[in-house]
């Protein structure tokens, strides 16, 4: 759809063509198909002035304060959108993403673990050196 300004001023001119060939189309009829035409963004509006029948110049204006309405909303939801992308260093990481390090036993030295055979004494038949 055009701009909603194209939109209202070609639904008047069409009827202010007709009303030059004694064909006047009565306000609320005018308003009828000036909703009837509206995207469904404006719902809420076309159904106060649906029920309110306003005059041509009172329903351009409640539609033209809803769609900047629209436009800051947008606007405010875009730039919060992009202050919030960040790029996040593995030391900003929450501490669940961050990777652990194992402590070492013994002092930091190599320590093999306790598995099977890697352990003194254990009857393995492994001498103590």
């Amino acid at each position: 759809m055009p701009s909603l300004d194209a939109y209202c001023q070609r639904l008047k001119d069409i009827a202010n063509q007709l009303a030059d060939v004694d064909q006047p189309v009565s306000n609320q009829r005018l308003i009828l198909q000036l909703v009837r035409g509206l995207p469904s963004e404006f719902d809420t509006t076309a159904s106060i002035i649906n029920k309110e029948i306003p005059t041509w110049e009172e329903a351009v204006s409640l539609l033209q304060s809803d769609q900047q309405r629209q436009e800051a909303r947008e606007s405010l939801n875009a730039s919060a959108a992009s202050s919030n992308v960040m790029t996040i260093s593995e030391d900003q990481q929450p501490p669940h993403r961050r990777q652990q390090q194992q402590p070492t036993r013994g002092g930091g030295g190599s320590y093999r673990g306790g598995g099977r055979g890697n352990r003194r004494g254990d009857g393995s038949g492994q001498k103590l050196a």
